[in-house]
């Protein structure tokens, strides 16, 4: 602990060594979102434009 005092290394309060992690959390569950998006809208293009075309 001394060591840290004299090098002048902040001491990590627990919420600070967490913060990083909250932010990682939030960026992946809106990755995973636009991702679920992306699969949805690939799946309406491949599958969905046949059936919107009106039928002769």
């Amino acid at each position: 602990m001394s060591h840290n005092l004299i090098l002048g290394v902040p001491k990590a309060t627990p919420q600070d060594s967490l913060q990083p992690l909250q932010n990682m959390e939030i960026y992946f569950e809106c990755l995973l979102a636009i991702l679920s998006e992306l699969d949805a809208l690939s799946h309406n293009l491949t599958l969905g434009v046949q059936e919107a075309t009106p039928s002769k």
